[in-house]
Formats: C-alpha cells, structure tokens, sequence
C-alpha cells in the first residue's frame, strides 16, 4: 500500500486549479445600449502626400430583439473629423476664431446587424417601413475593413469564438472570404476597469507581408482587445493596419476605441430608441432607389419633416440627421449619393472556377477542437472537401462517401467532411453514430467562401490547390464512383 502523502501527491492535493479564463458568447439582451468612445488616426508617408489626420470616433449599439442564437442589433458609428493643433492655431491667430463655424460635421452611419453565439456577425437589409419585422431580414456579409481609410462601419467590439470557447491560450483561425484568415490567440489574463479580463491578439496580413523583395506591396492587421469573460463583447480595441511598398511602410490606420458604459432600456425609453432606429434604417434604404438630384430633394423634405415632427430626439437621432444632410448635399451635387454600409466590400472574392485556386481555408475537428486542418498546409496531396449538413436526409449518404473514400485512399488523398449546421455537436454526435475514422470538420464560416447553397456538395482540389472538379447533383450511388473516378486520375 502506498504511503498515504505519496497517495495524496499523485492525486494531486483536494482543491484543483481555476479553470483558465475563457471569452463566453456573446451576454446581449433586449434594450441593452452599448457606448464606446475613442480615436482613428491616418497617417501616410508617400512623398507626394504625406498626411496626418485625426477622427474621433463613436461607437453606439442598441440591442433590439434577441432569439434563441442571435441578437439583432443596431450599430451607429459616427466619425468626426479633429483639426491639426498646428492648423487650429494658424487658424486662430489668422482669424481671431477657432473654426468651430467651418469644421466638418461627422459622418454617421446606421447598419442593422445580426449577432450570433459564436460572434459571426451579418449586415440586414431594412425589411420594409416600420415597424421593422426582423425575422424577415435578409442577412449580408458585413463590408471588410478599408485598408487605407476610416472605417464607415465599426464591428470590432465583437468577436468570433472558436468551437472551444476562447479559453486563455487557445488560438483559432476565422476565415475570410475576400482576404487571408484571421488569426486569433487569447494570450493571457489582464485586468480592465478592476475586473478580469481576457486579452486577445488578431493578426492578419497579406501574402507575402514578410518577403518585401518578392512581393513589392503589402498590408498587415494587428489587433489587440480586452473583453470581460462573462459579457462576450470588448471592453476596449485597439487596430493598426499598415501599408508598405517594397521594405518602406508607406501609411497607418489606428483605430482606438473603449466602452464607456452600457444602459438597458424598457418601456417607454426602449420604444423611442427602437424607433429612431427603425425611421433611420428605413430612410437609408429608400435613398437606394435614388437617381436624380429631384429624388435626393424629395428624400431630404421627407427626413427634415419627420424630424419636424418628432422634435425630441435620442441618441440615435445623429444618424437621422446626417442622413438629411448627405441628401441635401446629393442633391446639390456637392457630395457623393448615400449609399448603404452594406453595399461597401472593397475587395469581393473572384467567383470558384476549374482550374483556379480555391480559398484557402483553416477548419476545426468537431470531436478535437484543437485539431486543425489548413489546405495551404497540405498541398502536397489532392483534398476532398465534401460540405453536407448534420442531421439532414443526405447527411447519412454523404459521411458513408467520405469515410469509405478515406479509407480507399489512406493518407494519399485529404478527405475534409465540412459541417455546415450551426451546431457543431451534432456533426460529432452523428460521426459517432456511424463509426467513422474519417475526421470531421467545421465548416459553417466556408459556406460562403466556397458558394454552398445546397448539399451535399464535393469540391476536389489538386495538389497545387487549384479546383479540379465540383459536383452538386445530390448524391446517389454513383456519387463515390465518380469521386473516386476523378481521384485516381489525380493520384497517378
């Protein structure tokens, strides 16, 4: 028999360690209004037009309805351009004024959005006049940040939460479709306004950032947050994106922002808020049918007379107004027409075609969520990438394909079975079911990279990660013949 204190040292003493940190998903409810305040700073360094200039920013989000795994919400970001101190003081003494008269009014922007429990976030179109019924909007891929400008639209107070949990330690990848993935680490615990706190790293950057003399131009995206583990949002943000050419970075967007503080409001309260939004939402989607100069008029009466007509403002009243003023601005053809946040995608992903490179992409194993597959990574091999849903009549048909294609091929050929349900257990649950070997993947954040609409669908990819064949005619018994068809070809 062992000596009991030998005994008590294997087993370890009778209170274990705190589990680590980890971000929850996002805690929003009805009502709740969230308020961040802080900077973005735009610097270039370009001999012909070297700049310095500062915004201040703003920040606000009202909680209007939340289901079962979303929240939809309403975001405002109103960005106001600040003087240079050396211009306001030239200003000053060349005219006796600091300028308040002439500075530039702030740019506000309103998007509703759909927040669900795992941080991905979908821009909605305005389903029709107020009141707004949610349920029936239609959900868009939020617009990817301007590399070399001020963001219209600020999102990054949420953030994307791997299968696991955002345990302090972890690191996961978030695809993009019209860029690189998105790295993300939670590095360590940290305090913030006398709470814990869990920071989070974000590194995004270009193909060939790190070999200037190959690749003459680049980006980088460095980000760093502190979010409460309880709450699921950011306390504070802080984003640097920058710009080089050849070994010079020639220009820098600095975003700071840090929440001030959170209300919840009912009643009453609640339902002005909600309809401010839902007239502001509802007016930015009609200037869309604009044309004419006659058209931005009429659209300006029609928001200068409801403004008329509700005198009492809220905190999403700016959003209205600087919608007035950009139609008044459209219809004298001094400034550009309004158009929608929604509209704005600087750089979208070429459609998939044969012969093309497919999106690169980096997944999480349902059943071992610090399991990872990265195509980049295997290219040595052909990849069956093989979308299905979880639970659904063909999920049966198209696991059986993949594992007996697993099987046939070994480690000659990739099979990747994507998930595309929501809920990642129930890929696991039913791999477990069928005893399979072949690991299963999430795939719900490629749906869109790689156009699934419908499934089962089979993409087979070369070792060169070019698309070599796809097919969507459902699945029947000659689906795996086919595959396999197309695979021997490859292997050989």
């Amino acid at each position: 028999m062992l000596p009991v204190g030998f005994a008590l040292l294997l087993l370890g003493s009778g209170s274990s360690a705190p589990p680590p940190l980890a971000v929850a998903a996002p805690r929003l409810q009805r009502g709740d209004e969230l308020v961040y305040t802080g900077d973005i700073v735009e610097i270039s360094e370009r001999i012909e037009n070297r700049f310095k200039k500062k915004h201040l920013l703003e920040v606000r989000v009202f909680v209007l309805e939340v289901g079962a795994d979303s929240a939809d919400c309403a975001v405002m970001t109103s960005v106001a351009p600040q003087d240079d101190a050396k211009i306001a003081e030239a200003v000053l003494v060349v005219s006796g004024s600091n300028g308040a008269k002439n500075r530039t009014p702030p740019t506000v922007h309103l998007q509703l959005v759909r927040v669900d429990s795992r941080g991905r976030v979908q821009s909605l179109e305005s389903p029709g006049a107020p009141p707004l019924d949610l349920s029936k909007a239609t959900g868009k891929p939020p617009p990817s940040l301007p590399l070399d400008d001020v963001p219209a639209l600020e999102l990054g107070f949420v953030i994307p939460l791997p299968l696991e949990g955002a345990k302090v330690g972890a690191t996961w990848a978030i695809p993009d479709t019209a860029r690189t993935p998105t790295v993300w680490t939670a590095a360590g615990d940290a305090i913030w306004n006398g709470g814990r706190a869990v920071e989070l790293t974000a590194v995004q950057k270009s193909t060939g950032w790190d070999q200037p003399d190959t690749t003459p131009q680049g980006w980088h995206r460095a980000e760093s947050i502190l979010a409460s583990p309880e709450e699921g949002y950011a306390s504070t943000v802080k984003r640097e994106i920058a710009r080089r050419a050849g070994r010079e970075v020639i220009g820098r967007v600095t975003v700071k922002y840090e929440l001030q503080r959170t209300n919840r409001s009912v009643g009453k309260r609640y339902a002005e808020l909600r309809n401010e939004i839902e007239q502001a939402a509802y007016f930015t989607a009609e200037c869309g049918s604009c044309r004419t100069a006659a058209d931005w008029q009429a659209r300006s009466g029609k928001i200068a007379r409801h403004l008329d007509d509700h005198p009492a403002g809220c905190s999403f009243r700016p959003a209205l107004e600087s919608l007035g003023c950009r139609c008044e601005s459209a219809a004298r053809g001094t400034a550009p027409a309004v158009v929608s946040t929604v509209a704005i995608r600087p750089s979208e992903p070429a459609p998939l075609r044969v012969g093309y490179p497919a999106p690169d992409f980096v997944v999480a194993d349902v059943d071992r969520p610090t399991g990872r597959f990265r195509l980049s990574a295997n290219k040595s091999k052909p990849t069956v990438a093989i979308f299905f849903k979880p639970g659904s009549a063909t999920s049966r048909e198209a696991l059986t394909v993949a594992e007996a294609l697993h099987r046939h091929f070994g480690e000659r050929v990739s099979i990747v079975p994507l998930a595309i349900g929501e809920k990642a257990p129930a890929a696991a649950k039913q791999r477990e079911e069928l005893k399979l070997k072949v690991p299963v993947y999430d795939g719900l954040d490629m749906r869109e990279a790689y156009g699934v609409t419908t499934f089962p669908k089979f993409f087979i990819l070369e070792s060169t990660g070019d698309l070599k064949w796809i097919f969507e005619a459902g699945i029947g018994p000659e689906t795996g013949y086919l595959v396999k068809q197309q695979l021997e070809a490859l292997v050989k």
